[in-house]
């Protein structure tokens, strides 16, 4: 198992993650922020970090898998472009934040990921690891290279996203991130 941070994700379907990797290429300044490549583009449900040698990564991603089983597909919009930290006006991330697909659905979509990362931080503690509550719900499209800078002003992407799978992700071999197991929802 290598080092590096683990975490629970959702994956945009391919070519949602390759047109929004094509947007960022076109309207951010990649000499000042760091671009995610459409294969590294996710949204972490909950951050787990480094592992321990002494925890099993198949144990953690079975007692997710076992918490989530029952969960049903959720729709999601990803609408924007925002950044990270939210209390300051320059920023270290930039995000597309995702938003239920309609006023109606708002309730109903903030609940479903309440649901989800509370089973997720359960799964975790189960196995031994305290993972901090996930903050809202963003697809990452870029970091800063250098410091903190103000979110552009573009017009932003937006595209859907349907939660269909979550991923047990870690560092990849060829990709900043691989996949290494997931769960299904019907």
């Amino acid at each position: 198992m290598q080092n590096g941070n683990w975490f629970f994700a959702l994956l945009p379907a391919r070519e949602d993650a390759v047109s929004l990797a094509r947007w960022a290429r076109e309207h951010v300044d990649a000499d000042v922020w760091r671009l995610y490549a459409a294969e590294d583009l996710h949204v972490t449900a909950s951050f787990v970090g480094p592992l321990r040698a002494e925890v099993d990564a198949q144990r953690l991603a079975q007692a997710a898998a076992n918490a989530v089983a029952d969960l049903r597909p959720c729709r999601w919009e990803l609408r924007g472009l925002e950044g990270f930290p939210s209390a300051q006006e320059a920023k270290r991330v930039l995000y597309v934040p995702l938003v239920a697909p309609g006023a109606d659905l708002e309730e109903g979509n903030r609940a479903w990921w309440t649901e989800l990362t509370r089973r997720l931080q359960a799964a975790a503690q189960s196995v031994g690891y305290a993972v901090p509550d996930t903050q809202v719900p963003h697809l990452t499209v870029a970091r800063a290279r250098g410091k903190s800078l103000p979110v552009p002003q573009l017009e932003a992407w937006s595209g859907q996203l349907w939660a269909r799978q979550l991923h047990w992700m870690g560092p990849g071999k060829t990709q900043r991130y691989q996949s290494f197991a997931q769960v299904s929802w019907q």
